[in-house]
């Protein structure tokens, strides 16, 4: 997302033909922090939707956002702009909830405190580390593909949240059971 926060302005100016009214800018900024507030409100329907398999909604959230984020790649005009970096941005705030509560169960209480430090600390590296290639890529290709890119990153790692990492642990379990039953009708 650090290359979104970084690039859209730009992109709206390059859309905008260089030309025109600030104020676009402002209202943009306030649609994103109004957008992500009513995201995190959506949360709580969202996760009763999914049945309070909050990894599943953490997912669905994800996913959309990458959706909407690669949506918003190709956005040609800066209505579609507009409403496709509002859709995204309440995609992330409908993620903050679910998120929370999958680290939270997730984490021993005597152990949460600097586990979220370091957490933290992952997500600033994270964002200065897709900064900086976000910066590299755009400079070299375009803005829009390296949000492509950042789309599919995003959406492709939603998929663990669906259970790709349980699936795969019960695929192993499966296979460890097989190989054990085979071994002693050996």
């Amino acid at each position: 997302m650090s290359g979104l926060e970084q690039l859209w302005q730009p992109r709206v100016q390059e859309l905008r033909g260089g030309v025109g009214s600030t104020a676009i800018f402002g209202w943009l900024g306030f649609g994103y922090f109004a957008a992500a507030a009513v995201g995190s409100w959506a949360s709580t329907p969202l996760c009763r939707l999914f049945r309070g398999r909050h990894g599943l909604a953490l997912g669905a959230a994800k996913l959309l956002m990458g959706g909407f984020f690669l949506l918003l790649a190709g956005a040609g005009r800066v209505p579609a702009f507009a409403a496709l970096y509002l859709l995204t941005f309440a995609a992330n705030g409908l993620a903050s909830a679910p998120e929370s509560a999958v680290l939270h169960a997730s984490i021993p209480s005597e152990r949460r405190s600097t586990l979220l430090s370091l957490s933290s600390l992952f997500v600033q590296a994270g964002g200065i580390l897709g900064s900086l290639l976000m910066g590299a890529l755009a400079q070299a290709y375009s803005i829009g593909s390296a949000w492509r890119l950042a789309a599919l990153v995003l959406a492709a790692g939603s998929g663990s949240r669906f259970g790709g990492g349980k699936l795969l642990a019960d695929w192993r379990a499966q296979e460890a059971a097989r190989a054990s039953a085979a071994k002693a009708a050996a």
